[in-house]
């Protein structure tokens, strides 16, 4: 708040003086801003007028926008933000990548432009679906209304708003095929696979990760959030306090899933159940892949058999959890709501995108009511 301070002017007159000192987020140092009246109805006058438009001003610092780079940018997201956020840790990683890469990451906040942006959007999508390009234009978003709501840089406007969104439609039906599973098994654990080059995993425990996505649906996010004491593998249960939608759930284990847990916890002995931070799992799914289709190919030349060329491609770890939900109402039959309390989706619109039931065992079912 700002302050009057009487005193005794040059002719010995009472002359009011207003005082407003603030700091400087950025360097940290005091500014001290002041000016004398005759009155103190003009002090006060000049402090409701000023007082809020000075504090603003300094808390611009709009010289800094020109100086303050997407990559400056992002580091400061990743340690005001991310923390803060459900899925930080994601987002954490992906402006960690941007940082090193990004064509833009050394372009000043203020000299950012809707056809700079563009242009990276266009060559994002020669590369990525429609659907991530969304996604990180999102991120790139928020960074950058973070920079002008939360840390006072003086941009003008935050140009992703104002660049097309491309259309995304990118609900997918990828279910695991043949011997996709067991392969991805075998890549995962930490023995020397099949294969030129072809080396073990390091991650002792990433077997029982994908076994827990395949039978539980649980989501990468989590899985690596679930708490060793919300676990009763016993009871055929386990509770996330903290979901994706914000609400709490009950998972429900099959034997396969009771067991697995029982043998990690052995080897998670700490807090979580998961040894492995969700960035961690992102980043070694894609070798399980590798090496899994190494060894698959290997094993068909030992056969002497042609290796099916749709195996391991267009596979994504979030493909395991529409494998699992599938699985379920394959094997059981649930209606919409048994199989959405599974799942933990709330609408049953988001469900239907999850479930894409067996085409043989439909035809199986087909036959088998025609023949009654």
């Amino acid at each position: 708040m700002g302050t009057i301070i009487k005193r005794k002017g040059p002719d010995g007159q009472a002359v009011y003086q207003t005082q407003i000192q603030v700091k400087n987020p950025y360097d940290g140092k005091r500014h001290r801003h002041a000016r004398t009246f005759d009155t103190r109805r003009e002090a006060k006058a000049w402090l409701r007028d000023h007082e809020g438009e000075i504090r603003r001003e300094l808390k611009a610092n709009p010289q800094d926008a020109g100086v303050f780079t997407l990559a400056e940018a992002c580091r400061r997201y990743i340690t005001d933000i991310c923390p803060t956020l459900k899925g930080g840790e994601s987002d954490t990683g992906r402006l960690e990548r941007w940082i090193r890469r990004h064509p833009l990451r050394s372009v000043p906040l203020a000299e950012l432009h809707r056809g700079q942006l563009s242009d990276w959007r266009d060559d994002r999508l020669e590369e990525v679906k429609p659907g991530t390009v969304n996604k990180e234009l999102g991120l790139l978003s928020r960074v950058i209304e973070a920079a002008i709501q939360d840390w006072g840089y003086d941009l003008r406007e935050n140009p992703v708003k104002r660049i097309r969104k491309p259309k995304s439609n990118d609900a997918r039906d990828r279910r695991l095929r043949g011997p996709e599973e067991e392969y991805l098994l075998r890549a995962a654990r930490p023995a020397q696979q099949r294969g030129y080059h072809n080396h073990p995993a390091r991650n002792t425990s990433m077997e029982a990760i994908l076994i827990l996505a395949i039978e539980t649906a649980m989501r990468r996010s989590e899985i690596t959030r679930l708490q060793w004491q919300h676990v009763f593998e016993d009871e055929g249960y386990a509770l996330l306090k903290d979901t994706k939608n914000g609400d709490g759930r009950e998972i429900l284990l099959t034997g396969r899933a009771s067991e697995t847990l029982k043998g990690l916890r052995e080897a998670s002995p700490g807090e979580h159940v998961s040894p492995y931070t969700n960035e961690a799992i992102r980043q070694a799914w894609p070798r399980i892949l590798t090496r899994a289709r190494q060894t698959y190919r290997a094993d068909c030349e030992a056969n002497c058999e042609e290796p099916d060329p749709t195996l391991f491609t267009n596979l994504t770890f979030h493909d395991l959890r529409h494998e699992a939900i599938s699985r379920m109402a394959d094997k059981t039959g649930w209606d919409p709501n048994r199989l959405a309390t599974f799942s933990g989706h709330r609408s049953l619109t988001s469900l239907k995108r999850y479930v894409h039931n067996s085409r043989d065992l439909l035809i199986r079912e087909l036959r088998a009511f025609e023949s009654k």
